[in-house]
């Protein structure tokens, strides 16, 4: 992934309803994470899925890899797009 000077981003996953299998969901986030952490990026926010298997899944996958990559930038999750916004823009 190339810099592009981004420093905040929000990850929209709140209209995302469908399963991913687990194979791929670590092949996608290992390669997102691993890519943005070595960009100037300082915050990421996730919206949540309304999908409660799903979220807990990728919520987990993303919480391990942040804790094996430790990328410079701080990831939160929210339910609320509001709150997410007010948090990038804190």
């Amino acid at each position: 992934m190339r810099d592009h000077g981004i420093r905040k981003a929000l990850m929209d996953s709140s209209q995302v309803e469908n399963f991913l299998l687990e194979e791929d969901l670590k092949e996608v986030s290992a390669y997102l994470i691993a890519g943005l952490a070595r960009t100037n990026l300082k915050k990421m926010a996730r919206l949540q899925s309304p999908n409660h298997c799903l979220d807990t899944m990728v919520r987990e996958r993303l919480l391990y890899l942040v804790q094996q990559v430790a990328p410079q930038f701080e990831l939160q999750q929210f339910a609320n797009k509001q709150m997410a916004l007010s948090w990038l823009s804190s």
